[in-house]
């Protein structure tokens, strides 16, 4: 931590009262380099709050991280284990960043990073965390990711110059230490893909995508008939294993079930909103 921490408070025998403002040029979180670090917090009757905590009348905790903006509202007790309930935004971080990061070998995996989640949990444990979220990547430049490369020499595509999806669209939930993907959405020019999922916290995946027409080469915008159209020709990529060499099955046409036709029809949902408030048992409004 590299920065500044204004606090006030008071203690009655029994309980501190604080709030204070951060301010940090730089601070390294879960191995994640954060920079300008800026927002309020509060404890009070034993529980930490950041950001707008457990008021929309407080700005929530901002912070740079991979080029863009991160925003974060959460309660945490101050028991043990903790008890805890965080919101978190991104906005318009850069894919390229986070994969020099944590994916080093894959050099040219690009893109524009909008993202939300919402987590809950008791402890410390990754066993112990639920969820829900969302992400959008737009401009994807995805075809060094293991997965994607299986699947494109699997379907003797020819990859794209630039970008290998216009967008991507993810919506997971987390439980047990797995993301749960209910929706992954690829939308391309030439080809598009939708599938669902699952991959653990062990990079262990079990993931099907289904290929369908682009956006722009369907003429009817009616679901049945979008459906109809969409599913002509497709086929099904089976990925297993680990996320880093996935082992990927080319499956060929075949008939559709109402699962995925539904897969077809996903309408993107709202990133969660910041500031929209989050209370834990004793904590009180302002």
């Amino acid at each position: 931590l590299v920065g500044k921490v204004n606090s006030i408070g008071s203690w009655n025998g029994e309980e501190a009262t604080i709030r204070g403002q951060v301010s940090l040029a730089s601070a390294k979180i879960l191995d994640y380099d954060l920079t300008d670090v800026t927002g309020p917090f509060r404890v009070e009757k034993g529980i930490l709050l950041f950001g707008a905590g457990d008021s929309q009348k407080v700005p929530p905790l901002m912070a740079q991280v991979f080029g863009g903006a991160l925003e974060l509202d959460g309660a945490a007790t101050l028991a043990d284990p903790p008890e805890y309930e965080i919101v978190m935004r991104l906005n318009k971080a850069r894919l390229e960043r986070f994969a020099a990061l944590h994916a080093p070998k894959q050099r040219d995996l690009r893109g524009v990073v909008d993202a939300g989640v919402r987590l809950k949990g008791k402890g410390s444990t990754p066993q112990g965390v639920v969820g829900a979220g969302r992400m959008e990547i737009n401009r994807a430049a995805l075809l060094e990711m293991p997965v994607m490369l299986q699947i494109y020499q699997g379907l003797r595509l020819t990859p794209p110059a630039d970008h290998t999806f216009k967008s991507a669209e993810l919506n997971f939930g987390i439980k047990n230490a797995r993301f749960d993907f209910k929706s992954i959405v690829l939308h391309g020019d030439a080809i598009s893909f939708v599938g669902n999922g699952t991959a653990d916290f062990d990079s262990n995946v079990r993931l099907k995508f289904y290929s369908f027409l682009p956006r722009n080469q369907i003429p009817v915008p009616i679901l049945r008939e979008l459906v109809g159209e969409a599913t002509k020709g497709w086929v099904r990529a089976d990925v297993s294993g680990k996320l880093a060499d996935p082992i990927v099955n080319i499956q060929p046409s075949s008939p559709i079930d109402d699962t995925l036709k539904n897969l077809l029809g996903v309408i993107p949902q709202q990133i969660f909103p910041i500031g929209q408030g989050l209370m834990l048992k004793g904590a009180s409004r302002q």
